[in-house]
């Protein structure tokens, strides 16, 4: 057994060089992740993976993998899922990098170039953030009009229906609402993670929190005190529920938990394991049935329902994914 004295000098080094104490634990309740499986779970649906540069559909349930056309010579760098469409940002090798959107039923539409896609609510036009500006457009590639300028040091996180949030990062990050005309608005402290149905996350240090746009309330999530929030993080569609990447010293964590909860035991931290975490990690995307999927740090797909007991390992037979999106 340990001596008490050597476990609390442990601690205090720990602590003195911001690291998570021996001898705390999460909060929340631990995930262990099985062995990968052909068991594909049946409510899973399509999914669209960036493999290898590649742009893939990946069809489970019918066990069909089609690559979807991008322009010759470009890498897909990231996808996002729309309705009805994929958006996806290519990046050629002059380094000049381009969005466009794929509908289901064929044809590439060319947006422009970007340095990133950005999300809006509405789930029917996004963001494009070149040079300090985000434009937004519309599904079949016309620009809806508004373009907004973003403050130096800030980056855009999602669009609110003609306006977009912007989020700092740091110790003394901030959060603001900036609309296409007139004044911008702190929305609130901390770095914004994410937002959809009204709902913004934030992280506030090693902490979350959510600030409910339409009522104004604001509130600080439980703590899991040995786990560094690192992110990115999600929201699922409805605003309910959300998805936060972290570590425990060099093990990749996923925080799964609701919006509200009662205490620190509704959170649930996934092991994702498969290496040390990655610098710049891809975000959970949620499907929509409630379900996460998340990339491991060795290129590995993890499925999890929240309030299971474990997450399982795809065996999607797959060069390592760098990027996932649902639907």
């Amino acid at each position: 057994m340990v001596p008490a004295g050597v476990l609390l000098i442990a601690a205090l080094v720990s602590l003195m060089h911001g690291q998570p104490s021996p001898i705390d634990r999460p909060l929340g309740v631990t995930i262990p992740v099985n062995a990968a499986t052909t068991a594909i779970p049946a409510n899973i649906g399509p999914m669209t993976l960036v493999a290898g540069g590649w742009l893939l559909r990946y069809d489970l349930a019918a066990s069909q993998v089609l690559q979807l056309r991008v322009p010759a010579g470009g890498r897909v760098m990231q996808v996002l899922s729309r309705y009805q469409a994929q958006a996806v940002l290519v990046r050629f090798p002059s380094g000049r990098m381009v969005g466009y959107v794929l509908p289901y039923g064929g044809g590439l539409v060319r947006l422009g170039e970007a340095r990133a896609l950005v999300p809006d609510a509405d789930n029917r036009t996004l963001w494009l953030l070149t040079a300090g500006r985000v434009s937004q457009y519309r599904l079949d590639g016309r620009p809806v009009g508004r373009t907004v300028a973003v403050p130096a040091g800030y980056l855009p996180v999602a669009g609110d229906h003609g306006q977009i949030i912007v989020s700092s990062t740091g110790d003394q990050a901030k959060t603001l609402l900036l609309p296409a005309v007139g004044r911008r608005r702190l929305l609130a402290p901390g770095q914004a993670l994410d937002a959809a149905a009204g709902v913004v996350l934030l992280r506030l240090g090693d902490e979350l929190a959510v600030l409910d746009l339409r009522t104004s309330m604001f509130r600080v999530l439980p703590p899991l005190s040995a786990v560094q929030l690192t992110g990115p993080g999600t929201l699922a569609a409805d605003g309910a529920a959300f998805a936060v990447l972290g570590r425990v010293n060099n093990h990749a964590q996923l925080i799964v938990g609701p919006i509200n909860p009662s205490s620190g035991a509704d959170l649930q931290v996934v092991a994702l394991d498969g290496g040390n975490p990655l610098p710049y990690p891809p975000a959970a995307r949620w499907t929509s049935t409630g379900s996460v999927l998340a990339v491991r740090p060795d290129g590995q797909l993890v499925y999890f329902t929240p309030g299971h007991r474990n997450g399982v390992v795809l065996d999607v037979k797959l060069p390592p994914v760098t990027n996932v999106s649902s639907g």
